[in-house]
């Protein structure tokens, strides 16, 4: 008998994520974004040695109904323990990184300063080497899945990450509809004034800028406006396609 796999059927350009059950199968947030078999479950982790005695009110068994991020192959999960409920001393509980599919590696924890936090955004590169999250009244940071060394950005919320895990789009101020362009090897590179919609290839991008509408973005040049007028998107009933009724 094969071992079963994880499949996810998505539609392109997005990162789709999950949440992890009780009993550790995993679920899709919306039953429309993704459809989602599971293999048997796995064992969840030992909660952490801690030096304080949880109060009455904490549990002791761990809940898995904490905001996990899966690369696009579906071959990569990444979740965490809440530190909130297991840690009154304010330690950082370890993130868990768990693989499947036919080439499945051993499950593996990685610390992280800050440990990514059930209220924020999670977003794991392609490739499984980067993590990109947003932990309240501190920031966005770049986390390195290898070595558990993380960088600090400006207040921000990130979005997906380009196909070659090389890059990924953050709201640098989301009140002002901010956004920018980091890279893992290289600053952060104002865009604009917008909303980001989905990376086209590992270069280029989709988003709306406030000032002239559609714009397609590419790394290292400018912008190319698409669709300037007054434009409708309506979104076809499969989720993978934008009509457009455009009004110049």
């Amino acid at each position: 008998m094969k071992t079963p796999k994880w499949v996810l059927i998505v539609f392109s350009m997005l990162l789709i994520t999950l949440l992890i059950g009780a009993c550790g199968n995993v679920a899709p947030v919306s039953s429309v974004e993704v459809t989602v078999t599971t293999p048997p479950p796995f064992t969840a982790l030992p909660i952490p040695s801690v030096t304080t005695i949880p109060s009455a009110t904490d549990t002791a068994t761990p809940t898995f109904s904490l905001p996990i991020s899966s690369a696009p192959d579906g071959l990569l999960m990444a979740y965490i323990f809440d530190g909130n409920l297991y840690f009154q001393d304010g330690g950082n509980p370890p993130l868990q990184l768990t693989y499947s599919g036919e080439d499945r590696r051993p499950s593996v924890q990685i610390q992280l300063d800050p440990t990514p936090t059930m209220l924020g955004e999670i977003w794991v590169s392609p490739d499984g080497n980067w993590i990109t999250y947003f932990v309240h009244n501190q920031g966005l940071f770049l986390g390195n899945l290898q070595d558990g060394i993380t960088q600090a950005y400006q207040f921000g919320l990130p979005h997906e990450w380009s196909p070659d895990s090389m890059h990924f789009i953050y709201d640098s101020d989301p009140l002002e509809a901010d956004l920018s362009l980091a890279s893992v090897n290289a600053p952060p590179v104002f865009i604009g004034k917008g909303g980001f919609i989905g990376w086209l290839d590992a270069s280029r991008y989709l988003y709306i800028d406030n000032t002239y509408g559609y714009a397609i973005g590419e790394i290292g040049k400018e912008p190319i406006p698409i669709l300037i007028g007054s434009t409708q998107p309506f979104i076809q009933p499969d989720f993978g396609t934008l009509i457009f009724n455009f009004q110049p």
